[in-house]
């Protein structure tokens, strides 16, 4: 039987080599290296692009607003520090809530740096009448300023009263926070009165904060 013959077709093409395109379009392969570096570059420069520089001006900061007082010692040593913290903490959260913050003549220009500084000014600091009466000017760093006036019961630990009053504005509310023993038997009557009390300042549009439950003293 004679064997069949078939004709096969080979690939006589040239497998795809890098190398010779490379030598073959050395212009062309300069530019492409060059386009794709600038590329790399590009996309490394809009990755690590710096949001602040962005020209939204309303950013959502990466933190709450952080409120931090200078001096809290003339209170610690005066009222005590367990209503001094509790004040402080109440304060701090009053001073850096978003309506305050919006009425500031200095806001930060940086939307993501939310500490802001209370300075109580040690050289303001005076005790006034009835007795456990203290007051002190306070000055914020976005420009805000303040006269802190605290009042601690005689008995020491049936109630405290805060006034913050706004000097830098005259429009901007005034706050007034009232803190009370949760055994208080007349609690009403010394509410009322404190609240008269703390009118008696002339203050401006005052917010008040009445239902405060003043902690032990330790």
């Amino acid at each position: 039987m004679q064997p069949n013959n078939y004709n096969y077709p080979t690939n006589t093409k040239k497998p795809y080599n890098i190398h010779d395109f490379i030598r073959n379009h050395k212009v062309l392969s300069i530019l492409i290296a060059i386009g794709g570096f600038a590329l790399i570059i590009a996309i490394i420069f809009l990755l690590t692009l710096n949001p602040d520089e962005d020209s939204n001006d309303n950013q959502a900061p990466e933190i709450a607003p952080i409120a931090y007082f200078e001096h809290t010692y003339l209170f610690n040593y005066t009222i005590g520090s367990t209503p001094a913290t509790q004040l402080f903490t109440d304060l701090g959260n009053m001073l850096t809530d978003p309506e305050e913050l919006a009425s500031a003549p200095n806001p930060p220009t940086n939307p993501r740096d939310n500490t802001y500084t209370i300075d109580l000014i040690e050289d303001t600091f005076t005790t006034l009448q009835p007795q456990y009466t203290y007051r002190v000017d306070s000055t914020i760093s976005d420009g805000r300023t303040y006269t802190l006036t605290t009042r601690l019961d005689s008995d020491y630990g049936r109630y405290l009263v805060a006034i913050l009053d706004r000097t830098d504005s005259d429009s901007a509310p005034d706050h007034i926070f009232i803190y009370t023993a949760s055994d208080l038997p007349d609690k009403d009557s010394t509410i009322a009165n404190l609240i008269t009390w703390a009118k008696s300042f002339h203050l401006t549009n005052p917010t008040i904060i009445s239902d405060l439950t003043l902690n032990p003293l330790e």
